[in-house]
């Protein structure tokens, strides 16, 4: 999906992460709730955005998803009345829901300030901008997520014509607030709260690792189509088209073949970019060992600010092979085996 870093004007600091490629083209509040829960018990996030109410009798929280442009999760939501659809992202737990078409009045989406921020990340070109906008609520039928912050891109930025049709993506909105699984096979996102949460029997744990900018990473062993091997970790990021994303630089050296031709690759946050197309000999994660794996190579250079992402990212291509589950409170991601993986 797209990385980003949001560069605040004076008295303002945000930050986010995000992969954005061109070519990867991802009921009003019902009466009767009951509950009403700002963020959790635990005390893990600086920040939990907004709040949310469950209907009464809603056992599981559960929310049908697509697959937008067959590789990115997409929901549906209602706002003021009127749909809405986002995309999933979790490159980095930013807490605004990201419109990316400017000011929307029908859902009474606006620019709470006129003083904007600086939106920069891979690619090579300089950054946009992104301006700070007023609290929404979103309703899931069963669940409703109120009062949450949000940030908008104006229109003429053209972020919308990356992914017609969709009205922005979220993030933390999911995530701090619930344990979210991912299930591939029927297509629903399942959101439990944390003290409900059971670990089933099929799931395997990879601890996660916070990086100082906010991302999480989980480690991988690479074993390159030369042969040499390299321990790195990776950013979770859902949104990652590619089926890895890699950065070759002097910490982890990984290799670009000779052989292998630099070509474009599509539009991130910050413009054109491009990389080498390579395939590992295996890839291992924890007990999981993938062999011949597409991988994209990218030099360092391409990454207009290298905090953002230190050694790749990976995505929904090798998530979408198993159901996941996002557990950021206790810092676990769990791969669920089903009938169909060994």
């Amino acid at each position: 999906m797209r990385i980003f870093n949001v560069i605040a004007s004076p008295g303002i600091r945000m930050r986010m992460i995000m992969i954005l490629y061109l070519f990867a083209f991802i009921f009003m509040l019902v009466p009767g709730c009951n509950m009403n829960y700002k963020g959790n018990k635990y005390e893990v996030f600086d920040n939990i955005p907004g709040t949310y109410t469950i209907n009464q009798g809603a056992n599981d929280i559960l929310i049908p998803f697509e697959l937008y442009a067959g590789n990115k999760p997409m929901i549906q939501a209602q706002i003021n009345g009127i749909s809405a659809k986002f995309l999933i992202d979790n490159g980095k737990l930013f807490d605004e829901v990201w419109f990316y078409n400017g000011e929307v009045d029908s859902l009474q989406v606006q620019f709470q300030s006129q003083i904007a921020d600086s939106l920069i990340g891979i690619g090579e070109n300089s950054a946009t901008q992104i301006f700070k906008g007023n609290e929404i609520d979103l309703d899931f039928g069963c669940i409703q997520f109120l009062n949450q912050p949000t940030l908008i891109s104006p229109s003429e930025v053209g972020f919308s014509g990356f992914f017609p049709g969709i009205n922005g993506q979220v993030s933390s909105m999911l995530f701090k607030h619930f344990i979210v699984e991912f299930n591939f096979d029927d297509f629903y996102l399942k959101l439990t709260k944390p003290d409900n949460f059971i670990i089933q029997d099929n799931f395997i744990p990879v601890k996660m690792h916070k990086r100082s900018n906010g991302s999480y990473c989980i480690p991988f062993e690479l074993v390159m189509s030369s042969g040499s091997t390299h321990n790195v970790l990776l950013d979770i990021d859902i949104g990652t088209v590619f089926p890895l994303y890699l950065i070759s630089n002097a910490d982890n050296n990984i290799p670009i073949s000779p052989n292998a031709k630099r070509e474009f690759l599509g539009f991130a946050a910050s413009g054109e970019l491009y990389g080498f197309r390579d395939t590992l000999k295996e890839l291992h994660l924890n007990d999981l060992v993938l062999t011949d794996y597409p991988a994209i190579i990218v030099q360092s250079d391409a990454n207009t600010d290298t905090d953002i992402v230190e050694s790749g990212t990976f995505g929904i291509q090798l998530m979408k092979q198993y159901n996941v589950t996002f557990d950021y409170f206790n810092e676990v991601m769990y791969f669920e085996f089903d009938k169909n993986n060994n």
